[in-house]
This record gives structure tokens, sequence and C-alpha cells, in this order.
């Protein structure tokens, strides 16, 4: 008599695209989307790029490969040695001691060092909501005590790319920025200029683990 065992498929581990930069190419960036369908962000290897969801921009964004200056950047000084850089190779464009960029289906990530200071920058899109989050792990590595201060800074749109183009100057006489102190939340709101016009608003929030002593 013949035994035959019963039929076993293959299973295969397949990993996950994942593209790896340790130096920037200023003529040639290296792009990288991430989406849940209706909220975007483009991010480059030198931190710069957009977001934006199906009815606008959030943020400013020209397809200019030689001065390529617009994105969500984060500036980091130092306030012992009034050294300053940014958590990406934009907008500063300051070589650091290290640098690392690694693009997942998921998430980019910025590494670089400067100084005794490692920075890491995760950028990610929420699966089910219009947010994306951007969270910064500073490391020191020196002997000393650093205070550091992080400042983000992005140009708000909140409008087609077409008029964005059009009319840049003309159409930030429409957004309105305030301060919610009990959240903590800087909110912008683009006026409306005509009843077709929906009233788009943007929030953004900081959320620190850590000592803060301002």
């Amino acid at each position: 008599k013949e035994k035959t065992l019963p039929f076993r498929g293959m299973i295969a581990r397949e990993l996950p695209p994942l593209r790896k930069f340790t130096a920037v190419d200023p003529q040639l960036p290296s792009a990288h989307i991430l989406s849940n369908g209706n909220y975007s962000v483009l991010i480059t290897d030198q931190g710069t790029g957009y977001s934006k969801n199906r009815l606008a921009v959030v943020s400013r964004w020209r397809p200019d490969a030689v001065l390529n200056p617009y994105g969500m950047f984060f500036y980091i000084r130092n306030t012992a040695t009034d050294a300053v850089w940014s958590s990406t190779y934009a907008p500063l464009n300051r070589p650091p001691n290290g640098y690392e960029v690694t693009f997942t289906s998921d998430k980019a990530v910025f590494k670089r060092t400067d100084g005794a200071i490692h920075t890491k920058t995760e950028v990610m899109v929420a699966s089910g909501d219009n947010v994306e989050i951007r969270r910064i792990t500073l490391k020191n590595t020196g002997a000393e005590p650093s205070v550091l201060d992080v400042t983000s800074y992005f140009e708000v749109v909140l409008a087609s790319q077409a008029s964005d183009l059009n009319h840049p100057a003309f159409g930030n006489l429409f957004i309105e920025t305030s301060f919610d102190k009990q959240r903590h939340i800087i909110i912008a709101n683009r006026r409306p200029r005509s009843e077709a016009d929906k009233n788009l608003w943007v929030a953004n929030a900081v959320v620190l683990t850590g000592a803060s002593i301002g």
C-alpha cells in the first residue's frame, strides 16, 4: 500500500519593499509617497515635499529640483553652542556627520548625526484619518547635557495646486491662523472667497514625551 501525505502549500514570507540612501543627490532627488487613499504625503530623500487630500493641497510645493525649498521642516538649535540644523537634510542643506534615509511602504525614516546629537525623524500617515504624524527622537551621546530648541515650519495653502501656482500671494490673504492655548494647537483656516468654496481647516499639534523647560 502507498501512503499519501496531505498537500501542504508553500509558505513564503515576502519582505516589504525598502529603499535606503546614505547620501543626497542634489540633482535627482528620490521621492516617496505615503497615502491612506484620501490623505497623501510626498517626501524626498532631502526631506522636502508636500501634503494633500482630495480637496486641497495642505502645504506649498513647487517642482523645482534645483532649489527645492518647500516642505514641512523642523529646525533644531543647541542653545549652548548656538549650532542650528534641520531634522532632515533640507532646508538648511548642511552636510551632517552621518545621514541615512529609509523608505518603506508605511513610513519614511530620516537619521542624521550632528556632533553628539542623533536625530531620528519618522513620517507616517494615519490609516483612517486625514492625519500625518512626524515623530522626532533626539539622543545626546555626549558627556554634557544639551538644551535643544525645536521649531516646526511649513507654508499653509488649503487650496488647489493650480490656484496656488497662479496667485500665491493673493491666496495667502485668505489664510487665518490662531493658537489654542488649552490644547496647544496652531489652527489655520482658509476663508472662502465665494459661496461655492469650502471652509477648510488644518491643525498642527505637538505631543511631547520627556522633559520640557518651555
